[in-house]
């Protein structure tokens, strides 16, 4: 699959210095296609809506612009899916069960209602819901017949690859709650976890896992370990999207050619807004937990630790806040941190001409922030900035050129 006309909209390079041109790349052909979904909680069907828009523009490709009347399925098309927090959730329904991007849509609007109201009880990622959407959505006998307890694991190895990112709160570490099976390596550093650890852990158990925010969710449980929100430790997955590629070889092999990695985020916001945002959710938890976070408003993140250390209970809880206030806005350095990794990783951009692999990040702008919960503003806001930025003449380019290099030709 060439690209050689394509000029580059892409994010592979880094910024280039005034009077320095950019390298025109050149993809490489028949490589492993790897998609990373970022966290964000209702702000999620922002990336389910610009996925739906490059799988559309696939279609055109493949049809000519003619409607054949089939949706394309991204687990058709990308060999290997990794996603955090909601992310994982979407990796899960798009990968795990199969399901077309209507379908996820349909399943946010269906899902995130009673998730929130449970959400709100203290409870977890509700049972119910989870086993009515594998069942309806079910790839084999045990899903229609288990729903939400039925394994995460395909014992398939031609089914669609995913993971979803989790927090393992004993060990202080992530881990990667995966679909498929990886070869046993007997070098390969597990951190006092067995390589088949995870091979029994259900759909509901991961889901819970992947999902369990701190202050929206309860943590979930797994073998007597607590698990949570993999966006604590990073809610932009591309490093691990990017390094799990090694599963689609055999241990010890070299790493496969990947001709596309597409990243997509679930919108952002300037400086200001980000401190509005801030200031918002500390103004939602007051409502709880009362003068302490407005107190910590007045006086400044710059002191969190030190009032951490007061009791127990506010230590943890302010511990918490300080996590998901600093760690749920990190998507956008991850994207830098990767785009520059990547660049140097392939050589400096070497030649003009040479294959490597391209890099797309998608990420919405928002003029104002939307809470991890706000379902009014997932359905009138987040759907409208995301079509805005759709339109956008450049993400336009973006798209198309993602979708010469997805499309079956």
């Amino acid at each position: 699959m060439s690209t050689e006309n394509a000029q580059p909209t892409t994010d592979s390079q880094p910024p280039t210095s005034q009077g320095q041109p950019e390298l025109s790349l050149q993809t490489t052909p028949n490589g492993k296609k790897l998609l990373s979904l970022d966290g964000g909680g209702v702000r999620g069907y922002s990336s389910v809506l610009i996925l739906q828009a490059i799988m559309e523009e696939v279609k055109k490709i493949e049809t000519n612009g003619q409607d054949d009347g089939k949706e394309r399925k991204p687990c058709d098309y990308f060999d290997l899916c990794g996603g955090t927090s909601t992310g994982g959730l979407a990796a899960l329904m798009l990968f795990r069960l199969e399901m077309a991007p209507s379908a996820v849509k349909t399943a946010y609007e269906d899902l995130a209602p009673p998730d929130l109201r449970r959400a709100q009880e203290g409870q977890p990622c509700p049972k119910r819901a989870i086993n009515d959407l594998v069942k309806k959505h079910a790839v084999n006998a045990q899903d229609l017949e288990k729903g939400g307890n039925a394994p995460l694991l395909q014992s398939d190895e031609k089914k669609p690859k995913m993971f979803m990112c989790a927090t393992l709160e004993d060990h202080d570490n992530k881990v990667l709650l995966k679909s498929y099976h990886v070869p046993y390596d007997e070098k390969a550093p597990r951190e006092g976890i067995k390589h088949d650890f995870w091979d029994s852990i259900t759909i509901l158990q991961a889901a819970r896992a992947t999902s369990a925010a701190p202050l929206y969710l309860p943590k979930a449980e797994y073998k007597a370990h607590a698990l949570t929100d993999g966006g604590l430790l990073n809610n932009n997955p591309i490093d691990q999207v990017w390094d799990a590629r090694f599963d689609l070889v055999e241990p010890r092999q070299p790493a496969p050619d990947v001709s596309v990695v597409i990243s997509l985020g679930t919108t952002r916001e300037d400086e200001k807004v980000k401190l509005a945002a801030d200031h918002l959710m500390l103004q939602l938890y007051s409502r709880t937990f009362g003068k302490v976070l407005e107190d910590m408003v007045e006086i400044g993140r710059n002191v969190i630790d030190g009032i951490a250390t007061a009791s127990q209970a506010g230590g943890e809880f302010i511990d918490s806040l300080y996590k998901v206030l600093n760690f749920t806005t990190n998507t956008e350095a991850r994207h830098l941190d990767f785009r520059r990794r990547l660049y140097f990783e392939q050589g400096h951009g070497r030649q003009a001409g040479t294959p490597q692999t391209r890099y797309y990040r998608f990420d919405a702008d928002v003029p104002k922030p939307i809470a991890l919960d706000d379902l009014a503003g997932m359905r009138k806001s987040l759907v409208t900035e995301t079509e805005t930025y759709l339109a956008n003449e450049k993400t336009q380019g973006k798209i198309a050129e993602c979708a010469r290099l997805l499309a079956k030709t």
